[in-house]
């Protein structure tokens, strides 16, 4: 990996972080489209992009060939109202929504969290929902 990145001038970020916590700090914009290695990838969607995992094969075909495709998703919309109260955080708030719709209940599609509620939360309580998301089966995930 270290010769690969170095021939093809790869920034290559081997013991310097986590790897969802460098992406958002260095490269995603908003409005892109992120395919990752990784299922956590929806983590992107806390700054209005849409990242998603794929697997080995995908990924591969997607470096080599410049290429891809994807279904567009269906959106669920989760209108979030006023402010998490005390000794409440994003994780609890996910786990309760998870808890009502299911592990399955949002297979392949766009969990899409907008309200007041939603503009209250930090960058990274929105990095939490986001992350989390795919443990609904979601596809991605938009804040």
């Amino acid at each position: 990996m270290r010769d690969f990145a170095r021939e093809h001038q790869i920034d290559f970020w081997e013991g310097k972080g986590v790897c969802h916590q460098i992406m958002m700090e260095n490269y995603v914009c908003p409005g892109e489209l992120i395919f990752g290695a990784d299922s956590h990838t929806c983590t992107y969607g806390a700054l209005g992009a849409f990242g998603t995992g794929v697997g080995c094969t995908d990924f591969l075909y997607g470096m080599v060939t410049g290429t891809s495709w994807v279904l567009v998703p269906e959106s669920v919309k989760f209108n979030l109202i006023g402010k998490l109260p005390e000794g409440v955080y994003p994780r609890d708030l996910m786990l309760t929504i998870i808890g009502q719709i299911g592990a399955n209940g949002c297979n392949y599609q766009v969990m899409e969290f907008c309200g007041e509620g939603a503009k209250a939360l930090s960058v990274n309580d929105r990095m939490v929902l986001c992350n989390l998301s795919v443990e609904a089966g979601a596809k991605n995930r938009h804040l």
